[in-house]
């Protein structure tokens, strides 16, 4: 049975041509460049029917020959119909069988490169002293062509045992994560994000400990910039330091990096209360 009675189905054929339920819920889902049509079949839809795809490409409709014929579940791969990643694209599907056939359903408009998802980079993380060292993979993407996207890399580190955390920038796929404190564990999670795509996940969370405490050596200091932590030498004396505009502009991240990070550049007594964080800092940045 069909769903339809004769007279709807004459009903049907009279004003439409067409007594095969249209499909319904046609969409493009792309990951990595990767692309599917799915859709639904309508309610009512013979069991025998099949239902066939075409792209519009360069204002013309035209089959897809692999998705000719396809059944009820099935999804069609456009990886290779829509294959510039700058192109605009849609699909459209209809439902038949031996006699009849359904109107067309359309998908909304469909660009690869700002439309597909882009998976999570893989991320493996090693201690190295009192420093983790990132390796980041980017997702592999099915394109035939390579894809220059990805520019940065953003990176979150939290320390396992009381949440701290920081954020950082950094610009290759391999990086050190510098003056952590030596036998803690940190987690990392980072992410790739694009000009032209947000659609974009994060890595999995990993987790390192750094190397065990040892002694710390002398005649370093913490230089906290916009994107990147690195050691300088010769700090500018105290007194001096109050007087730098850039030493100034770079007092508040250090207060919020300092109970995070340890370094021989951050010196001074405790407090008594170890409830607090913040130490003294008789060094400067540069």
């Amino acid at each position: 049975a069909t769903g339809y009675s004769l007279v709807e189905c004459l009903f049907c054929l009279l004003f439409t041509g067409a007594c095969v339920p249209d499909p319904l819920s046609v969409s493009i889902r792309s990951f990595n460049m990767e692309h599917i049509v799915h859709f639904v079949p309508g309610p009512g839809t013979p069991d025998s029917a099949h239902f066939t795809v075409q792209a519009l490409k360069f204002s013309k409709w035209s089959t897809v020959p692999r998705c000719a014929r396809m059944k009820p579940g099935e999804g069609c791969d456009m990886t290779l119909v829509f294959k510039d990643p700058l192109d605009m694209y849609q699909a459209r599907v209809q439902a038949f069988s031996s006699e009849q056939r359904s109107n067309w359903t359309e998908s909304a408009r469909f660009h690869p490169l700002t439309d597909t998802v882009l998976g999570p980079p893989v991320l493996l993380v090693s201690g190295c002293g009192n420093c983790l060292l990132l390796r980041v993979t980017p997702p592999q993407l099915k394109t035939e062509r390579p894809l220059e996207l990805f520019k940065e890399i953003r990176v979150t580190v939290r320390r396992s045992w009381d949440g701290a955390q920081v954020r950082l920038t950094h610009g290759s796929h391999e990086n050190r994560i510098e003056h952590l404190q030596r036998g803690v564990e940190y987690c990392v999670t980072v992410y790739l994000p694009t000009l032209v795509n947000n659609n974009h996940m994060p890595s999995t969370r990993q987790c390192a400990l750094s190397s065990p405490s040892t002694a710390p050596s002398s005649g370093q200091c913490l230089c906290v910039s916009a994107h990147t932590l690195q050691c300088k030498r010769d700090p500018l004396p105290w007194t001096d330091r109050l007087h730098s505009s850039r030493a100034q502009q770079n007092v508040q991240s250090l207060l919020e990096l300092q109970f995070f990070l340890s370094s021989p550049c951050i010196v001074g007594e405790q407090t008594s209360d170890k409830k607090k964080h913040y130490i003294i800092i008789r060094q400067s940045l540069q």
